[in-house]
């Protein structure tokens, strides 16, 4: 299978590795329009249809870096190309909130995955969607509650649920991808009381090439792939898992020939 055809997305927790998942990415990327074109099929943004929405760890790692968020926050629509083979966001354009926040709306935007039917799968033609979302001030987590670690627990921790293929597909950066260009992304992460994780802190991992103008797409995809973990009540050591500040690294591999 060509370079193209699959990726795989790895999770490598201290010394307790994750099951890894392959998934495909199908066919060659389609490069991104410089407009949607005004004659697109419309999917219904309606809950029904959406697979992903952005995750809390992406929306900080957007938004924390900005200028502050105001009190009542933002409502805002943007427009976005969906693949047809995956339901994934292509690219979006025309996000209606302030200019400061526009970049962060439409990496927002870029995270959404919806669930088409076989006949909108099959169908030619671009088809877009006008996705509604939020912008709050609690996206950005406070400084008393951001974290950093410093050292590993006596024990690691467990997974009751990872990211499935299906949830996974399409998230290695597009350009990357067709590029054969791989990553190690190294993360901070806290379990929250309800045992999902929160990770801060996405660079490339000492022992890999940095990706270069493709950072940025691997930091974000690594913040998104990690809010489909849950973690075990316990750890192997018996200890509650909730609290825990660990290390972990998504790499992001294109398989060989």
């Amino acid at each position: 299978m060509s370079w193209f055809g699959t990726a795989l997305a790895a999770i490598v927790i201290a010394q307790q590795p994750v099951p890894p998942i392959n998934y495909s990415l199908p066919g060659q990327a389609t490069p991104a329009p410089v407009n949607i074109p005004a004659t697109a099929e419309i999917l219904p943004f309606e809950s029904a249809n959406v697979v992903s929405r952005p995750s809390a760890a992406a929306r900080h790692f957007l938004l924390a870096s900005g200028p502050a968020i105001p009190g009542r926050g933002l409502t805002f629509t943007i427009r976005c190309l969906l693949d047809r083979a995956n339901g994934r966001v292509i690219v979006c354009q025309d996000p209606s909130v302030p200019e400061p926040f526009q970049a962060a709306a439409r990496a927002i935007g870029s995270l959404y995955q919806f669930r088409l039917t076989p006949a909108q799968t099959s169908a030619q033609g671009p088809l877009a969607v006008a996705i509604q979302d939020r912008i709050v001030p609690s996206d950005v987590r406070p400084a008393a509650r951001l974290f950093q670690f410093t050292q590993r627990a006596p024990g690691n921790v467990n997974y009751a649920q990872v990211m499935s293929a299906e949830q996974s597909q399409a998230y290695y950066p597009r350009g990357a991808l067709q590029m054969a260009l791989e990553a190690r992304i190294r993360m901070d992460c806290q379990v929250q009381p309800d045992l999902s994780l929160f990770c801060l802190n996405p660079v490339p991992a000492a022992d890999s090439v940095d990706p270069g103008r493709w950072r940025g797409d691997f930091q974000l995809a690594a913040m998104q792939l990690s809010g489909w973990f849950r973690a075990a009540p316990t750890r192997t050591d018996g200890a509650t898992a909730a609290g825990t500040i660990f290390r972990t690294t998504i790499i992001f591999r294109v398989p060989e020939e």
